[in-house]
C-alpha cells in the first residue's frame, strides 16, 4: 500500500514538474510573443509615419513641380516677347541702314552734279563768275546739310545697334535662365521617391516581418 501510494506521488510530483516547465515554457513563449508584437507594431507605426512623411514630401515635389513648370512657361513667353523685340529692332536697323545707304547715294550723286555743274559755271563767261560763286555756296550749304542729316542717320543707327545688343543679352539671360530651370526639373524627376513608395508599403504589411524583427 505505502509502495503504490509512494510509487502514485512520484508519478504526481514528476507530472507536477512537467507542468511547471510547460507552464514556465508557454509564459516565456507569451512574453515573447508580446515583444514581438510590440517590436511589430512599432516597426508598423515607423513604416507609417515614413510613408505619411515621403507622400508630404511627394506632395511638396509635386508643387515645386507645377510651380518651376509654370516659371518655365513665363520664361518661354518672356523670351518670344524678347525675340519679338529683337526682330522689331532688327527690321528698325535695316531701315535705316537703307536709309543711311540712300542718303549716302544721294550725297554722291549731288557731289557729282555739283561738281559738273561748277565745272560748267567756271566754264561761263567771266562776267557770271559771282553767280557761280553764289550758286556754289548755296551748294555747299546743301552739302552740310545732307552731311549733317547723315550724321543724325548714323546716331541712330548706332542706337539702334546698342539696342540690339541688349536685347540679344536679355535673350541670351533668359535662355540660361530656361535652361538652369529644367536641367533642375529634371534633377528633382530623377531623385523623386516614386519608385520606392511600394517597397516602403510591403514593409508595413505584417505578413512580412512574420518570422521577426528585421533592423531598421
Amino acid at each position: 500500500m505505502l509502495l503504490a501510494q509512494g510509487i502514485a506521488e512520484l508519478g504526481l510530483s514528476e507530472q507536477r514538474q512537467i507542468l511547471t516547465a510547460e507552464m514556465k515554457r508557454i509564459t516565456e513563449a507569451e512574453d515573447q510573443a508580446r515583444q514581438e508584437s510590440a517590436a511589430y507594431r512599432q516597426q508598423a507605426d515607423e513604416a507609417a509615419a515614413a510613408r505619411q512623411a515621403i507622400e508630404v514630401r511627394l506632395a511638396d515635389l509635386e508643387l515645386l513641380l507645377k510651380q518651376r513648370g509654370l516659371q518655365i512657361e513665363d520664361l518661354q513667353l518672356q523670351r518670344e516677347g524678347l525675340i519679338g523685340e529683337r526682330n522689331d529692332a532688327l527690321e528698325h536697323g535695316k531701315g535705316l541702314q537703307e536709309k543711311l545707304q540712300a542718303l549716302q547715294v544721294k550725297s554722291e550723286q549731288d557731289r557729282v552734279a555739283q561738281d559738273a555743274y561748277i565745272r560748267k559755271v567756271e566754264e561761263r563767261a567771266h562776267r557770271e563768275v559771282d553767280r557761280a560763286r553764289e550758286e556754289r555756296k548755296a551748294s555747299a550749304t546743301q552739302a552740310k546739310l545732307v552731311s549733317t542729316q547723315l550724321e543724325k542717320l548714323q546716331r541712330k543707327l548706332d542706337s539702334a545697334q546698342a539696342d540690339l545688343h541688349r536685347s540679344e543679352q536679355r535673350i541670351a539671360a533668359q535662355e540660361a535662365r530656361a535652361d538652369t530651370l529644367a536641367q533642375q526639373l529634371i534633377r528633382l524627376s530623377e531623385t523623386s521617391p516614386l519608385k520606392r513608395k511600394p517597397r516602403i508599403k510591403r514593409q508595413a504589411q505584417p505578413r512580412a516581418i512574420k518570422a521577426g524583427p528585421q533592423p531598421q
